[in-house]
């Protein structure tokens, strides 16, 4: 007996598919542009579960339960669960300036080198920027490319810089683990 999609909605059935995996659910859609059906496959805490399959996928579909007669059959209605569009938009902004943020940490047209160093410092001294190519720490020192030990010196104006050696340790060991990565080591 061949059975019209259209006509199980809302109903309980079984199908398995080519790869012989058994699915069980209730039929919540048939979309016939794309074929596929959609069935509510569990129901926890209010909440549906749907699984999206392509007709082509199907094997075999047996109903399970008690055959209803289409004229009378009455589609179950989802409710639409309340959201709260202030929580949205907060999360959506907090989302973005978080983004921002993590995109001042990323050097334009900088070396490897240059964002592997920028990256090490800022571990340690989260007031870390990019300046151009140049890495700026703690406002006091610039490190300008190649980004090597003789290249950290401090800002124009600023004379007694007491994070130099913390600041020059951090290249060094940068430069050390990078030589490291090119030996595979």
């Amino acid at each position: 007996m061949s059975i019209s999609l259209e006509n199980i909605l809302g109903l309980k059935v079984k199908i398995t598919n080519v790869l012989d995996n058994v699915t069980q659910g209730k039929v919540y859609s048939f979309n016939s542009s794309n074929n596929t059906i959609t069935l509510i496959v569990s129901r926890k805490n209010k909440t549906h579960t749907f699984k999206i399959i392509k007709t082509s996928f199907i094997k075999h579909l047996e109903l399970v339960g008690e055959k209803h007669n289409p004229s009378s059959f009455k589609k179950d209605q989802i409710k639409p669960s309340y959201v709260n569009i202030d929580r949205v938009q907060n999360r959506l902004h907090h989302s973005i300036e978080e983004a921002k943020s993590k995109e001042k940490l990323i050097g334009k047209n900088v070396t490897y080198e240059g964002q592997f160093i920028f990256d090490l410092i800022n571990k340690t001294i989260s007031d870390t920027r990019w300046k151009g190519k140049s890495i700026i720490v703690l406002d006091e020192l610039e490190i300008a490319p190649p980004y090597q030990i003789k290249n950290v010196k401090p800002v124009p104006g600023k004379k007694d810089v007491k994070s130099k050696d913390l600041i020059e340790k951090i290249v060094h060991t940068a430069w050390n683990r990078l030589e490291n990565e090119r030996k595979g080591g």
